[in-house]
């Protein structure tokens, strides 16, 4: 039912999905305080200027995750769309963005990667529009400004410098002055940064920021239930199914222009899976950020498999079940 309904949108599917928000975060509303609990204490500075705050009002601060996930969203379907990755009508890549960050108590609540995944849409919207040479510097160095911002939030999400930098080489726009775009951009925000330790006397401070980066090094893909591990097997399963599928029955019927864009998404996918190395503590958290590209993926094999209806219904309940487990254990 619900992929029949998002398959193409109608007036009525944006409230669809916000009531579907709200049901998923419903335990977050009732109860703020626990899952406030559940956040790490990640390094990065504008996280950790914001941390406070977001402590000091629970409820406050959970609606304003809401909201902006509900943001995410939108903006997820609409750069999928308008980047001609998925059927322009559609609207299954916010549903199972919302699905992806709301499947655990931990995700239901204002954490790092919430922030920079904001940033890393951004950047991907921005990544998907270098085919335009004449716009390739300009749009390298917005990207780069964005991922910047990201790392601001999220320090692992720094690593998508190398997807940037994959992506110019897959669209043919590497140069030295897009190399150099791409840089000032993505160190802009840490300028801005160093002049605001500065100004404030507090320059010693400033390196400490980067001393905690190494200790992200250490991969742990710990479980704490059974029911968890067999989720994430799954999960794995759907990635799996819908790269593939994308590969395999999207990318060589498509445009040389529209299978760039698919081999960006790739690109996505594949460097997002290397920056669990970067996971550490912040693991539980760290799968948000593969939400960005498995929304689209998987948006497209529900899609492709909706002229069979049955098919995509079953999956997508079977995915959604796993999520109401994934929040009950």
């Amino acid at each position: 039912m619900l992929v029949r309904l998002f398959r193409k949108s109608h007036w009525y599917t944006p409230f669809a999905l916000l009531l579907l928000g709200v049901l998923l975060w419903l335990g977050a509303f009732l109860d703020p305080g626990r899952h406030l609990s559940l956040l790490s204490d990640h390094p990065a500075p504008l996280y950790q200027v914001l941390r406070p705050v977001l402590v000091a009002s629970p409820l406050a601060s959970v609606l304003g995750a809401f909201l902006l996930l509900m943001l995410q969203a939108v903006l997820v379907n609409y750069i999928a769309s308008a980047g001609q990755l998925t059927d322009r009508f559609s609207g299954l890549t916010g549903l199972i963005y919302l699905l992806l960050m709301s499947m655990s108590p931990a995700l239901c609540a204002p954490h790092p990667v919430l922030f920079a995944n904001l940033f890393v849409l951004l950047a991907f919207s921005r990544a998907l529009q270098l085919h335009e040479k004449e716009q390739g510097a300009k749009e390298t160095f917005n990207a780069g400004l964005f991922i910047g911002l990201a790392s601001l939030f999220y320090l692992p999400a720094m690593v998508l410098l190398l997807f940037l930098l994959v992506t110019s080489m897959i669209l043919y726009v590497i140069s030295l002055r897009t190399l150099a775009a791409m840089l000032l951009g993505f160190l802009l925000p840490y300028f801005v940064l160093f002049i605001w330790f500065f100004m404030g006397n507090a320059l010693h401070d400033f390196p400490a920021l980067f001393g905690a980066f190494p200790a992200l090094w250490r991969l742990g893909f710990g479980y704490s239930h059974v029911a968890e591990l067999v989720f994430f097997l799954l999960l794995a399963l759907y990635a799996l199914a819908s790269i593939s599928r994308l590969a395999g029955r999207f990318m060589p019927d498509k445009p040389i222009r529209i299978r760039k864009k698919f081999q960006v998404l790739l690109t996505l996918f594949f460097v997002v899976l290397a920056s669990y190395l970067l996971a550490g503590e912040d693991l539980p958290v760290h799968h948000a950020m593969m939400a960005v590209p498995l929304s689209v993926s998987i948006a497209l094999l529900f899609y492709d498999l909706g002229r069979d209806s049955r098919w995509a219904e079953f999956l997508f309940g079977l995915l959604l079940v796993g999520v109401i487990v994934m929040r009950i254990v």
